[in-house]
């Protein structure tokens, strides 16, 4: 599931891992993310921060609270983290990837993710 209020980094990313035989599903916000992850399924996250109606951090939060184990999933993307993002990248232990990223880094820690 990729999460992101900018369409031309769903599409980039949908159009990229869908080619390379992955299953995409996207999200425009985190309540969006949160209507699809009531309904279906999903191996992996990727998710923005700053989004409009529901943030990165906000999603993270819910789905650690609502859907067990799906949090450890989750890798977020940013253009330029808020220094509350990087506090709390830090205190989770969490990496991410700065936008613009190259596709090979997104595959790289995707292999991470479900290692």
């Amino acid at each position: 599931l990729v999460v992101d209020d900018d369409a031309v980094i769903r599409a980039f990313i949908h159009e990229t891992l869908s080619e390379m035989g992955y299953a995409v599903d996207v999200a425009e916000n985190g309540l969006k993310a949160l209507q699809k992850l009531e309904c279906n399924t999903y191996d992996l996250i990727i998710s923005d921060i700053q989004m409009p109606e529901m943030d990165g951090i906000s999603l993270y939060r819910k789905v650690k609270e609502d859907f067990f184990g799906l949090e450890k999933k989750i890798m977020f993307i940013t253009g330029n983290p808020p220094l509350e993002a990087l506090l709390f990248f830090k205190e989770n232990n969490i990496n991410y990837l700065t936008k613009p990223f190259a596709i090979s880094n997104l595959l790289n820690q995707m292999d991470y993710m479900f290692c």
